[in-house]
């Protein structure tokens, strides 16, 4: 699995929420993933709908 920095993962969000793509984003829990989805959809103008997996 690649790691990326917050710039490039930004702008490969923007592009794919350009093109309507579904994200997936796993990671650590407060690495920022919701945020930085928050901050492309914003720049988008789009609706955020954040679904989070239950391990129970």
């Amino acid at each position: 699995m690649a790691t990326v920095t917050c710039k490039e993962l930004k702008e490969s969000l923007l592009k794919a929420l350009a093109a309507k793509f579904p994200i997936l984003i796993v990671g650590a829990p407060g690495g920022g993933k919701t945020d930085i989805v928050y901050q492309a959809a914003e720049e988008l103008g789009m609706e955020v709908i954040v679904e989070f997996a239950s391990i129970a």
